[in-house]
């Protein structure tokens, strides 16, 4: 028995959907898939100013959006100019709709995605299409399999910022923390980049967070009553892998074969390069001599006084005072402050810090594993001592602060009860796409261009449907394919191809 049911194809949306035989008890009996396409996708058109030009010319690209009423390129769109020799053998040809609306949908391999969309002498669009959904979209399955599919967890997801967390305890014993104060800074920088209160379990989060390039950050943890009594214990950091194995590509791309003017033009490129600078790649040292590892050189200001009273060497026992100032106080009694004003033995008091006058509001923003030292010198005995920049004392005291190398700071940060300073592999830091503009003057210029791929902008912005593409040829003689896609703000996929020659001068 056979039976043939027409359906409207104004129904379904664009791209694949399946249709399901039932039975009368709504059992599934069989599937297979359709594909609805209305062929207007092909939404821009792309003029070059010339077919032919010759190397190291200026190209100039016009793009034209063919919208409809009340649409619009909401997003930006990509564009591309690549070498064609450059481009697989295996025309394993693929463009935004392909992969949108056909092999992302599809299991398993299909060969050549983008000429499916192509009307042929023998085979229309509608027709390849249609066999290409016999052979991967019917079949017989339970549906019992389906309702047990679980969509795996997108823990990976780099675009939304890095996430650090982590649970706070005792530090004498594993009880979580509970309503502890978690706040994350730079290290070498007085910039909070944010703060987080524990949770029952001890547990707190940090998300969303964009760094660029590899930073050092500093988590402090202090008790509802402001204590430091605790200890931090970060979850692992999340680890990225920078090269991608031949293996992963393998299993991801099929069937990818070189041009073999690919791989001929490429070491050609590499020895044109190579002649002209030869140092290229390469590290030329004189000479390594490893003795033994340097002494901190440290240097007190003696030419601002004669000799201290008393010297105050910083330990990590004494990063707990939150103020350099408080710290002072409670290790010299003759020691007053209030406000703006600070004596000794209720003598004004000169201030220097590293060698340089000083004043109180600065000091105060120094933390105390900043410092390495500091002398006091009481007032009286030195009254007419030149002081150099400081004038002539009569009668004052001085505290002299020195502080310790940045690398030291860094070290004993991590002696602080209640602190941790991890690593943070940021994201890489953009760079520029290199486009060479050419001028009378550089236009004769040795150094070789040999560059594949002549454009690419991933920002291309429209105007009133328009947009404007420039850029430069290069030394390599060839034919050249410009691609741009994108899409719309009603969600229509929009793409165009057109190409050109470059000639020898």
């Amino acid at each position: 028995y056979t039976q043939a049911i027409k359906v409207s194809k104004g129904l379904f949306p664009k791209g694949i959907s399946k249709i399901t035989l039932l039975d009368m008890t709504l059992n599934p009996i069989a599937e297979r898939l359709v594909f609805v396409d209305d062929g207007k996708d092909d939404l821009l058109t792309l003029q070059v100013n010339k077919k032919a030009f010759k190397t190291r010319e200026e190209v100039k690209i016009d793009v034209n959006a063919l919208l409809q009423p009340g649409d619009s390129i909401k997003t930006t769109l990509s564009a591309a100019v690549v070498n064609r020799n450059y481009l697989s053998t295996g025309d394993n040809s693929q463009n935004i709709k392909s992969y949108l609306l056909l092999d992302s949908d599809l299991k398993g391999a299909i060969e050549s995605p983008s000429s499916y969309f192509v009307n042929e002498q023998f085979h229309s669009s509608a027709e390849k299409l249609d066999l290409l959904m016999l052979v991967h979209g019917w079949r017989s399955y339970l549906w019992d399999d389906v309702e047990q599919f679980t969509t795996p967890k997108t823990d990976d997801w780099n675009d939304a910022g890095i996430t650090v967390s982590g649970h706070v305890k005792r530090i004498l014993w594993n009880a979580p923390v509970q309503e502890a104060e978690v706040s994350m800074d730079y290290v070498y920088r007085n910039f909070r980049i944010g703060k987080a209160i524990t949770d029952k379990e001890g547990r707190f989060l940090f998300k969303h967070i964009y760094l660029v390039d590899t930073l050092d950050v500093m988590l402090n943890a202090r008790t509802k009553q402001g204590t430091r009594n605790a200890e931090i214990i970060l979850d692992p950091l999340p680890e990225k892998d920078t090269l991608i194995s031949s293996k992963l590509l393998d299993n991801n791309c099929f069937d990818i074969k070189l041009n073999p003017d690919f791989k001929r033009f490429n070491t050609f490129r590499q020895k044109k390069e190579l002649e002209f600078n030869p140092e290229k790649g390469t590290i030329l040292l004189d000479d390594v001599d490893i003795v033994q590892v340097k002494t901190e050189a440290f240097t007190r200001s003696f030419g601002e006084y004669p000799w201290a009273d008393r010297t105050l060497i910083v330990t990590p026992k004494d990063y707990s005072f939150t103020y350099l100032i408080d710290y002072i106080e409670a290790n010299e009694p003759s020691l007053w402050y209030s406000g703006d004003e600070i004596t000794l033995s209720n003598k004004p008091v000169s201030i220097m810090l590293d060698g340089m006058s000083s004043d109180l509001r600065e000091i105060l923003t120094v933390r105390m594993a900043e410092i390495k030292m500091i002398d006091i010198v009481q007032p009286g005995f030195r009254k007419g001592f030149s002081m150099g920049e400081l004038g002539v004392i009569d009668g004052s005291g001085i505290i002299a602060i020195y502080r310790k190398n940045i690398h030291k700071i860094n070290i004993d940060y991590l002696d602080v009860k209640g602190r941790v300073i991890p690593e943070l592999r940021g994201f890489q830091r953009p760079v520029s796409f290199y486009l060479p503009k050419y001028t009378l003057e550089t236009m004769d210029s040795p150094k070789p261009d040999f560059r594949p791929t002549l454009y690419w902008n991933p920002d291309v912005r429209f105007e009133n449907g328009k947009a404007s593409l420039g850029f430069f040829t290069s030394d390599e003689a060839s034919d050249y394919v410009v691609y741009v896609e994108g899409i719309t703000k009603e969600g229509k996929i929009c793409y165009g191809t057109t190409s050109f020659t470059v000639g020898k001068k």
